[in-house]
């Protein structure tokens, strides 16, 4: 008898995705960075109608081989209801469910298996939804006048920014794609997106992007011809002569303004160092599973922090200067670390690990035949990519960037999971 090792039998056997999943699926992408209702109520439509097929086929879908790190990462929010000093003071289960909708509609849609047509199709409502949202935010900061352009769902300018960074990552991947109309709706996505990073005026963004920008070069030369050290040089050079020519844009003068402020008014990092020493100052008061979610800015008050900085026989008044309280950590590790703990930072590290361990062993296989493999790899490591670099810089995985991206990532997922285990013979 011959069988393959990925065949499963019971409740976690492959499952295709049913065409009205697909439809929910496509309406949440869709929706994520301008429709904040619609986008709550789709993502709960597919929680039920997910259970319930698959009680009616007796199957939940084969896991992804990054879906428990998520898991993990839910768990521990509830944990911390429990052992938070701060659960008084916040509905911290309330707080969780948020994030926990985030991540178990991501695990649904690894959970699932689609075919060609529905991957693109799904990839195309989350690139014409970005192309929405920025569409969207131009005409709403034309009426309202503010500083800076923000999506409607997503709201504050740094999240608008980094969900652009996932707009990018799946933009620049689907310009792989042999698929013409899906082509051209990547490169208007890309175009979407790089009109916005100069007029959020973020530099955390900006540089991610240049960053991405030369990711994706090195990606494509890999899957194309292979790695040599004069593609390696060139992509370099190349990216960072693009970077130089584009500081003489008009359209960047506002970054540049931005980082200029930032460097005579002598405070390159923004704060960042001060957040990470505050960080680090109070952690240990929650060291296993953190404070809670939303919970940085009770987490880091300058009353826990004086008292910690007390308690060590240090003087507060030689120190106080070092600190810096916040209402986010303004870093995704420095905010996984007093909101979920050491924990939360080692579940957040093994999915990293185990994403790009997925995704990098089908670049190295260099899918040159498989031009949607090779778009789904790559984007899927630029938006992985994404999420750390911005994350020096904000609190990313959060919000509506975050289950984007996590969604698009479990995507890609299934299609490369057939992969993940070699046939046996018995």
């Amino acid at each position: 008898m011959t069988h393959t090792a990925t065949e499963t039998k019971g409740w976690f056997r492959d499952r295709p995705a049913t065409g009205f999943e697909t439809v929910v699926i496509g309406l949440i992408l869709f929706s994520l960075p301008s429709f904040e209702g619609p986008k709550n109520i789709f993502g709960f439509v597919l929680l039920v109608s997910f259970i319930a097929i698959g009680l009616w086929k007796r199957t939940f879908g084969r896991p992804l081989l990054f879906e428990w790190p998520i898991w993990g990462l839910v768990i521990v929010l509830y944990i911390a209801s429990f052992t938070s000093e701060f659960r008084g003071m916040m509905n911290m289960p309330e707080q969780a469910m948020r994030w926990t909708q985030l991540g178990v509609v991501a695990v649904i849609v690894g959970r699932l298996s689609f075919d060609r047509t529905r991957i693109l199709l799904l990839c195309a409502a989350f690139l014409a939804g970005g192309i929405y949202a920025v569409l969207d935010a131009y005409w709403v900061w034309s009426l309202n006048g503010k500083v800076h352009p923000e999506m409607r769902s997503v709201g504050q300018v740094n999240h608008s920014a980094m969900y652009v960074t996932v707009m990018l990552g799946a933009g620049l991947g689907m310009l792989l794609t042999r698929n013409r109309l899906m082509t051209a709706l990547a490169a208007l996505t890309v175009v979407a997106g790089l009109s916005f990073v100069p007029f959020s005026r973020s530099i955390v963004t900006g540089l991610s992007t240049v960053l991405l920008a030369l990711a994706f070069v090195l990606l494509v030369a890999i899957t194309t011809v292979g790695i040599r050290p004069r593609h390696v040089l060139g992509a370099l050079v190349l990216v960072l002569m693009a970077a130089a020519a584009a500081l003489f844009l008009p359209q960047l003068q506002p970054l540049i303004q931005e980082f200029s402020e930032l460097i005579s008014a002598g405070n390159v990092f923004s704060f960042r160092d001060k957040i990470f020493f505050t960080a680090l100052e109070i952690y240990d008061r929650h060291f296993w599973f953190g404070s809670g979610l939303q919970s940085y800015e009770f987490a880091t008050s300058i009353d826990i922090v004086r008292s910690e900085v007390e308690a060590s026989g240090r003087s507060w008044s030689s120190f106080e200067d070092w600190y810096f309280p916040t209402n986010h950590g303004h870093n995704l590790w420095i905010t996984i670390l007093v909101e979920r703990g050491v924990v939360g930072v080692a579940l957040l590290l093994s999915y990293f690990v185990l994403a790009f361990v997925c995704f990098l062993q089908a670049v190295r296989k260099m899918w040159v035949d498989d031009d949607l493999g090779k778009a789904l790899a790559v984007g899927s490591i630029l938006i992985l990519l994404g999420f750390i670099l911005s994350g020096l810089g904000n609190t990313t995985m959060q919000n509506e960037h975050g289950q984007a991206g996590l969604m698009l990532i479990a995507l890609s997922g299934t299609y490369f999971r057939k992969q993940q285990t070699a046939p046996k013979q018995s």
